[in-house]
């Protein structure tokens, strides 16, 4: 498994230890896509290449863990008729260009902490 460059699982049941003990051995990844998983509360991704990180589609999901220096593009689309994610955390990205949440329950405060966070990271402050 150590040169899977692209990750897509869908509509998985019992993935959340999975997720996090697979993502950081996979050492070729790049891309890594979650679709549907049904009975996760919690996502923690970490990895040093991944550079893509999209993630939706889980209705009882409400919190996201982001560890990728190499992260480039994240994107959440979460349900509009459940529960929605109130914490998603980038860790050690240093350089998102596309961003991209949809449905989720961020603040106004939140939104402008992560962007200057990620704006001193990309700046190298």
């Amino acid at each position: 498994m150590q040169y899977i460059a692209y990750l897509l699982l869908n509509n998985v049941v019992n993935g959340n230890d999975w997720v996090e003990e697979h993502t950081s051995t996979l050492g070729k990844l790049e891309t890594f896509i979650f679709n549907g998983c049904q009975d996760i509360d919690s996502i923690r991704v970490c990895n040093e290449r991944v550079e893509r990180v999209e993630i939706g589609n889980c209705p009882l999901l409400t919190s996201i863990e982001v560890i990728a220096p190499s992260l480039e593009s994240f994107e959440y689309k979460g349900t509009a008729d459940r529960q929605r994610v109130s914490n998603i955390s980038f860790i050690a990205s240093k350089s998102i260009k596309d961003l991209y949440i949809e449905n989720a329950d961020i603040t106004n405060e939140w939104l402008e902490t992560e962007l200057n966070t990620l704006e001193s990271k990309a700046q190298g402050l």
